[in-house]
């Protein structure tokens, strides 16, 4: 993963200090969407977490039963999933088309 690949927001690569300052721990859990690798965006977030590698769309709440405070989504055609709607907390910041969210239960179904 280099700067010149599409494979994520190349905003990934600096917005570890903007997250900190949005009172997100490193220890906090969170899912990264969209991210097809196992890790890549948690990796550069320094976070432990969730991508989309496993499923698409990932099961939201099993991840917040497991720990996940925050959902981070470095698309913006994400933003209006239905399937994610439900789940977007309060908007905590944005930062160079990355926007940080609070997860929030739904019981609507994922898909």
């Amino acid at each position: 993963f280099t700067p010149g690949d599409q494979v994520a927001n190349w905003g990934l690569y600096t917005a570890e200090p903007y997250e900190r300052s949005l009172g997100i721990s490193r220890y906090d859990k969170i899912i990264s969407i969209p991210d097809g690798t196992a890790n890549l965006s948690l990796y550069y977030l320094n976070q432990p977490g969730w991508t989309m590698i496993f499923g698409f769309p990932p099961d939201i709440n099993a991840c917040m039963d497991k720990g996940a405070k925050y959902i981070v989504i470095s698309d913006e055609s994400y933003l209006n999933k239905p399937w994610l709607l439900s789940h977007r907390g309060n908007l905590l910041g944005q930062y160079h088309g990355i926007y940080f969210y609070t997860l929030k239960k739904s019981f609507i179904l994922s898909q």
